[in-house]
């Protein structure tokens, strides 16, 4: 049986989508371990 820990993180970006997606991996790396995988929800553009 596997267990999955699922966290909200939102992130933005001025650059691009993919810049946004690796900035909030990123940040929540710093607090996370073991992160194996990301699901984009949304994208919105201001």
């Amino acid at each position: 049986m596997s267990i999955a820990k699922v966290t909200e993180v939102i992130s933005s970006s001025s650059k691009s989508f993919d810049d946004a997606i690796e900035n909030g991996i990123e940040r929540a790396s710093k607090t996370l371990k073991g992160i194996t995988g990301a699901w984009v929800a949304d994208q919105k553009l201001l």
